[in-house]
């Protein structure tokens, strides 16, 4: 009879121990988990955070783009009106030629008369 009591002492011995390593088990598991839920939440953050700045990064590209374009197009438009500039001032040069040459030949001409 005392073996008898003895055995089922340390059977509930026994239990108590693997209720309390169980429970412990438990509570690391819940741990692990609350901390691994934590994580995730952050890496969801930071990943937002990264999407949020890739969009930055893609509006600034395209005002960049749009900003490159338009400098473009003034400069070929500055292009075409110094083209034209320089077109007006040759033009211009030509007939202030001429017009020093016609008067060296009427100078050449006086001279000649004058000799005369």
């Amino acid at each position: 009879r005392v073996s008898s009591a003895f055995l089922t002492l340390l059977r509930h011995a026994h239990a108590r121990g693997a209720e309390a390593a169980l429970m412990e088990a438990t509570a690391e598991a819940a741990s692990r988990s609350s901390s691994a839920v934590a994580r995730a939440r952050a890496a969801e953050d930071e990943e937002a955070l990264l999407a949020e700045r890739l969009g930055q990064a893609l509006r600034s590209e395209e005002t960049l783009s749009e900003a490159c374009a338009c400098a473009e197009a003034h400069a070929a438009e500055a292009r075409v009106g110094a083209r034209a500039a320089l077109r007006k001032e040759q033009s211009a040069n030509r007939a202030l030629e001429e017009g020093i040459l016609e008067l060296k030949e009427r100078l050449a001409a006086e001279r000649e008369a004058a000799a005369e």
